[in-house]
């Protein structure tokens, strides 16, 4: 088994955020917190915990990737629990990202984050350029993020920058271009302002739901529907059009495991993000994540747990 990296689901009481497009409130996932509460057990559920941590390393999994149904940073306390267990194992991962929207992040979180680890900070954002409807789609109440001041703290701590840049209508708002129909190139400048290390366009995930559930759709659904980032100029999708510019003035890098290659832009890694479920994943000779979830349990997808592996 070859597998792409490791999705650490870091358990915290529900989510200072309500993503317009979470896929998380898509649907009802109801596995315990077992790590989070050990006094019954001794330290048995924490040594559980860690045979899932050296099992993917077992079969080459590099990357850990701290998510969850809530912001990971909601749970500083386990993160530093997750950082204890990683270092005691004979093969401790060295690559450990943490995925959010940066909501209520200071510069003394992201200090803190550096040294438990953390070599990468990705920030999921619905809009680059204004703050406010940033906040607004991911409906922070007030937890407006500064992306531009949060991107300077993670560089000055000498993290790794990510962006991963949600597909909506929004993503690229600036005066005189009311259809939101921006170069893309401006794109790339503007994330190369920020001092973005690396680069994830990710095309926002629906439930495809059958009719007789919800209608066929969620209110998350709905909203994609109606605000993800479609067409381009002559009509061409905005996935068609990224693909053709990075491929002909990028630079080939490699193919990750899991299928998806990776080209350097303005010496920006990036990446094209179709498929963030992997719902294709059977299809391919390597798995693009694992998936621990606090009930110290290790699955393949994120939405069927007879995806059990160990």
């Amino acid at each position: 088994m070859v597998i792409q990296s490791l999705s650490i689901v870091v358990p915290t009481k529900g989510c200072m955020n309500n993503c317009k497009f979470c896929v998380s409130r898509m649907r009802k996932d109801d596995y315990p917190n077992l790590i989070g509460d050990t006094t019954d057990y001794g330290d048995y559920f924490e040594i559980e915990y860690a045979k899932r941590l050296s099992f993917a390393r077992d079969n080459g999994c590099n990357t850990v990737m701290l998510t969850g149904q809530g912001e990971p940073q909601q749970n500083m306390r386990f993160i530093d629990k997750f950082v204890y267990l990683n270092g005691r194992l004979d093969k401790p991962f060295r690559n450990i990202e943490m995925q959010t929207t940066g909501a209520g992040l200071t510069e003394e979180d992201v200090k803190q984050l550096r040294d438990f680890g953390i070599s990468t900070i990705s920030l999921s954002i619905a809009c680059l350029t204004d703050i406010n409807v940033n906040a607004d789609i991911i409906n922070s109440g007030h937890n407006v993020i500064d992306i531009p001041r949060l991107c300077g703290w993670i560089k000055h701590y000498n993290m790794n920058l990510r962006l991963s840049l949600n597909m909506t209508d929004m993503l690229f708002l600036s005066e005189g271009n009311p259809n939101n129909d921006p170069k893309i190139s401006s794109i790339f400048a503007f994330c190369k302002r920020l001092g973005a290390d690396q680069v994830t366009f990710r095309k926002m995930y629906t439930s495809n739901l059958p009719v007789w559930v919800n209608g066929g759709s969620t209110k998350q659904d709905e909203w994609i529907k109606a605000h993800e980032l479609k067409t381009g100029k002559h009509g061409a999708t905005w996935f068609d059009a990224l693909n053709s510019y990075v491929k002909v003035l990028g630079k080939y890098l490699d193919t990750l495991e899991y299928g998806n290659d990776r080209y350097s832009v303005d010496e920006m890694s990036v990446v094209i993000d179709e498929d963030c479920m992997a719902k294709d994943c059977e299809k391919k000779q390597a798995l693009k994540y694992l998936i621990l979830r606090p009930n110290c349990k290790l699955y393949s997808k994120w939405d069927d747990k007879g995806s059990l592996i160990f």
